[in-house]
């Protein structure tokens, strides 16, 4: 399940995953919430920030910048989303989801193959 997105992002070159899931991520927000980041509703973040935080290793800073607000309110969605992770399946299925998105089109580029 996610166990393995999670060992691969922080033992498998995860460091340089995170511009690139970074960045995907914010693609895959405007192709399927047909939003920005920071327009995204509370909720909805939870999946994001669960895997910007315990999967690619962001910091509390770093998720306050991406979705544009302070520190204090990204430590608050971070715990939050780690309680919805444990309890919610149907978030479990975002996770694995927007991870598939990222992994997948971090592997082609350019039409090709990189793995």
């Amino acid at each position: 399940m996610m166990q393995n997105t999670q060992n691969q992002a922080i033992t498998g070159g995860g460091l340089r995953m995170r511009p690139r899931a970074k960045a995907k991520m914010r693609d895959f927000i405007k192709r399927y919430h047909h939003c920005e980041p920071d327009q995204l509703p509370r909720r909805k973040r939870f999946p994001f920030v669960y895997l910007l935080s315990d999967v690619y290793a962001f910091s509390a800073a770093d998720i306050a910048l991406f979705f544009s607000c302070s520190k204090a309110t990204a430590y608050r969605v971070i715990t939050d989303a780690r309680f919805y992770h444990n309890r919610s399946r149907m978030q479990q299925a975002e996770e694995k989801r927007i991870a598939d998105y990222i992994l997948y089109n971090a592997q082609w580029r350019g039409g090709v193959s990189i793995t």
